[in-house]
This record gives C-alpha cells, sequence and structure tokens, in this order.
C-alpha cells in the first residue's frame, strides 16, 4: 500500500505526534475552507473506484491489487491476489463488474476518519468560497472525518472540506489501535523463533564436534543436550511455554545436525561431498580399471545404515559400462567392504589446472580446462606427453566433469586418470609443467 503505520505507547501519543500541529486551538480556530478543486491529477477511467493499482480485499479477508484494466471487455478488471501472509502474487483473475459485486470484491479502505494523515499532491489548484486561490507545495493533513460535504481535513490551525469527487489526498499514515493487555502479557513470553536462535547460538558452543558419531552411538545426547540448555543461562530469568521450548528447541537442533552433515560428517563422509567406489577386479588390467561415482544425499545418524550415496551414471574410457542412477545407503563397515572412498574439494594449480584426489590417495585424477574445442585441441600433444592418457576433449555438460564447472570456467576439459608416476608429489610435478602454460589460446607450433 506504501501506508506508513504510527505505533503508539498510550491512548493519546497521537496528540503528542501531530494532532497538537493539526488540530486547531479554541484561540486559532477559523471557520472551514470549502474549496472547489480546479488543478487535479489527471481524471480516472471510466471503471470508478477500480484502477490500476487499487488494493482489493474480500471478506476472508483475502488481499490483492487491480494489476490490469482491460479496456472494452467483459471482464475488464484483473486483480492479482496475494497468498496469506506473503507477498508472493498466488494466482490473477479478470473479473467483470457484476462477478466484482457478487463475490463481494471492494476497495481496501484508505481514508479512515481520526486514524489517518494525508497529503495533498504538491501543485494542486484549489478555489475557496471566498474566491480564494490556493495552491500548495505537498502538505500533511489529518482527516478529521467524512460525511455527504465531502472529506474534513485538519492542518496546523485550519479546516478544510474538499468535495468527493475527485478527491486528491494520498494516504500517508495511519494510527494503529492500541494492542490488548493479553497481547502485552504475551510480548513478554519467548517466542519460538526467540528460543530457536538462542538454542542455536547455545548448541554451537556446548555440541561436542562430532555430534553425529555420538548420536549414533548413544541416541539420548539429544535430550540431555536438551535438559542441560534448559537450565543454562540463555533461559535464566526469561519466560517462555513448554510448547514453544520445545518446538524452538527442535528446529535448533535440526538445523545444527544439518550444518554437521555438511561440515564434520560421519565416518569422514560430509553431506553433498562426492565419492568414488572402486569398481575393478584387477587393478593391473588397464581395460578393467574404474570408478563408479556418487554423492552423499543425506546422513542419518540414527539409522542402522547412515550413510545415503546417491551413484552416478558412469562411463569408462576402454569400455563403456553403465549403471542406472540409484540411491544405496551404507554402515561404516559397508562402506569400507565396497571400497567407498570420498573425493576431497577440487585442488587448482592455476584457473583451469588442478585434480581431485580421495581421503585416501587410491583415486586420482587430473583436469585441464579451455574456453574452446579448438584451443583444447591444439594442446592435445603437449598435454598427453605431461600427464600420460587423457581422455577425448570432454564438453562442460558432460557427466564426468559437469561438477567441475563450478570451480573451473571453462567450456571442454581434458581428464587424465592414468599417470605413469606412482606418488602424488611426482604427479603433481608434471601437472605444473601444464598449468605454467598460457592455455588461454591455441598452440601455434609444436617443438
Amino acid at each position: 500500500m506504501g501506508t506508513k503505520m504510527l505505533e503508539l505507547k498510550n491512548q493519546n501519543e497521537h496528540s503528542l505526534i501531530l494532532l497538537s500541529s493539526l488540530q486547531p486551538s479554541q484561540s486559532q480556530a477559523r471557520s472551514t475552507h470549502k474549496v472547489k478543486l480546479v488543478s487535479v491529477a489527471p481524471e480516472l477511467n471510466d471503471y470508478g473506484k477500480f484502477q490500476k493499482g487499487t488494493l482489493v480485499t474480500t471478506k476472508k479477508p483475502t488481499f490483492g491489487i487491480v494489476s490490469k484494466v482491460i479496456a472494452n471487455s467483459y471482464t475488464p478488471i484483473q486483480i492479482s491476489w496475494w497468498q496469506s501472509n506473503s507477498e508472493e502474487v498466488d494466482e490473477k483473475f479478470d473479473y467483470s463488474f457484476d462477478a466484482l459485486q457478487a463475490l463481494k470484491i471492494e476497495p481496501l479502505p484508505l481514508f479512515i476518519p481520526q486514524k489517518t494523515f494525508l497529503t495533498i499532491p504538491s501543485g494542486t489548484l484549489v478555489l475557496t468560497q471566498d474566491n480564494e486561490w490556493v495552491q500548495w507545495t505537498e502538505t500533511l493533513f489529518w482527516l478529521k472525518g467524512i460525511d455527504e460535504a465531502g472529506y474534513h481535513l485538519v492542518n496546523q490551525n485550519e479546516s478544510w472540506l474538499f468535495p468527493h469527487l475527485n478527491f486528491p489526498g494520498i494516504p500517508f499514515a495511519c494510527v494503529n489501535e492500541l494492542v490488548s493487555q493479553a497481547a502485552l502479557e504475551a510480548s513478554c513470553y519467548l517466542s519460538e523463533t526467540d528460543i530457536k536462535i538462542k538454542a542455536g547460538l547455545w548448541l554451537s558452543q556446548n555440541s561436542p564436534l562430532n555430534i553425529l558419531e555420538r548420536l549414533l552411538e548413544y541416541p539420548k545426547i539429544q535430550s540431555d543436550l536438551f535438559e542441560q540448555f534448559s537450565k543454562s543461562k540463555y533461559l535464566q530469568e526469561e519466560k517462555y511455554n513448554d510448547k514453544n521450548l520445545s518446538a524452538g528447541w527442535g528446529d535448533a537442533f535440526l538445523e545444527h545436525l544439518n550444518e554437521r552433515k555438511r561440515t564434520v560428517g560421519l565416518f569422514n563422509f560430509k553431506e553433498k561431498y562426492r565419492v568414488a567406489q572402486f569398481a575393478t577386479e584387477n587393478e593391473n588390467i588397464s581395460h578393467l580399471y574404474n570408478w563408479q561415482f556418487g554423492t552423499v544425499i543425506n546422513i542419518e545418524p540414527s539409522a542402522e545404515r547412515p550413510i545415503v550415496i546417491q551413484w552416478e551414471q558412469s562411463l569408462g574410457w576402454q569400455e563403456e559400462w553403465e549403471q542406472e542412477e540409484s540411491t544405496t545407503s551404507y554402515s561404516k563397515y559397508e562402506i569400507h567392504d565396497n571400497l567407498i572412498t570420498l573425493i576431497l574439494p577440487v585442488v587448482k594449480l592455476s584457473e583451469t589446472v588442478g585434480y581431485e584426489i580421495s581421503a585416501d590417495g587410491r583415486f586420482y585424477r587430473a583436469f585441464v580446462g579451455f574456453s574452446a574445442k579448438a584451443i583444447g585441441k591444439s594442446w592435445w600433444k603437449e598435454i598427453k606427453k605431461e600427464l600420460g592418457r587423457i581422455s577425448d576433449l570432454l564438453p562442460n555438460y558432460d557427466p564426468q566433469v559437469q561438477h567441475l564447472t563450478n570451480e573451473i570456467d571453462a567450456k571442454y576439459f581434458y581428464l587424465a586418470a592414468y599417470p605413469r608416476e606412482k606418488g602424488l608429489p611426482a604427479r603433481l610435478r608434471h601437472l605444473q609443467e601444464v598449468a605454467k602454460l598460457d592455455l588461454s589460446k591455441k598452440k601455434e607450433s609444436w617443438s
């Protein structure tokens, strides 16, 4: 609406704020100026009180705004209705005037006597009953009343009467009613949100770092922590009810666990981290050497198999094999038995060169990115010389490299997962040589 709301602390505060300056005193009172509008805002269209931008309501109540006025239409008034307790538009409908009347859709009252401050736009020109011309800069008025004669306004020590037709007033502020005694008493109690914030802060300082493992071993730790929080300084001398305490704590504890799933994890597996499963019967036979990749999508510390992994469709370089995308839960021992390892975050040696490695060191893969296919192809021989066998040039939407786009701004990638060197230091020496190259442009000739 754009109307400002004034919160009052006592019944007479509005007289201290503005009414004392707006209402005429006995000694200064003058007769009311009855005016005739001469120059006002542009005339409204033929759709009366339903103009574009008019706020409307129903008896439910539901609130909306006239978002469009459609000329020469049987349903000329389009209204956008807001979702309950939200600024998001829920739906839009076009209405005929008969439908507006039948559904009791009315403009939201903007001018409430004895509660509304309003302004008359700068430049509005009026002619008083005494044939005096008056033109204001933007001026604040108090709405004293509305009757058949028009709008009764008060400004400093003068009163004004404006006709109903094309009244130019713009709502500025509305005086709120005082809250009830019950509402005032309720405000002294901690809300569910207040308790959630306090509980979250307490948990960040007092919860064990390995809370997920502790929950797996000792499920009652949550109730123990709750009891400690209830007796902590965070709730001393505070008023609250048991329902808000229980709900606020529950929300805070859940958020705390979700944060620990991402940052600490369980069995060194963290939520949203990628994992690799060794998928070969004999690692000495190169064409069977392959990996299956997935992502930890959830950790359920109270479950028998707490680590939940979403496996990706996998493609081998030498021998293509596929596995349909699936979700599987694992216990700590099943992770070990199935040769599943956590892939650590990407390590960059330059803007487009880096590598991935697993926590146990068994999985290693280097990557080199390029802004264009032609540039990548021109460097193929040089990169192969340093890194050994490399993949075909892969577009950044390929499942094998798609996750790298969060770290590397490149359209094409080479992958190198089969280095000749056994140790990581030797592998990185060769990768560092690639990182020194200017890979932003084509290699013109081979040395």
